[in-house]
């Protein structure tokens, strides 16, 4: 977390989303789209709790996953491609 990403990640928490949630979600507005295990070695999260992250970060439709080549990729979702309903 750098001090531009400082209020996102406060936002976030204030929502209810946990520190880890947060990283991973700023990470891959950042650096972009990245598979799990990267995304964990990165931000030094143990891969478990990474993919935990990501599930609850899908299911309030802030990060969707994506095949890429055969490999899954999680990216974070802009607010114009946001599904309603």
């Amino acid at each position: 977390v750098t001090p531009n990403t400082q209020p996102l990640t406060r936002a976030l928490s204030v929502l209810g989303y946990t520190s880890n949630e947060s990283d991973i979600f700023v990470s891959l507005i950042i650096d972009g789209p990245g598979v799990a295990s990267e995304i964990a070695k990165r931000l030094t999260i143990k891969r478990g709790i990474t993919y935990a992250a990501l599930e609850k970060l899908q299911k309030s439709q802030l990060v969707e996953e994506r095949r890429f080549e055969g490999v899954l990729q999680f990216f974070a979702v802009r607010s114009e491609e946001r599904r309603v309903g």
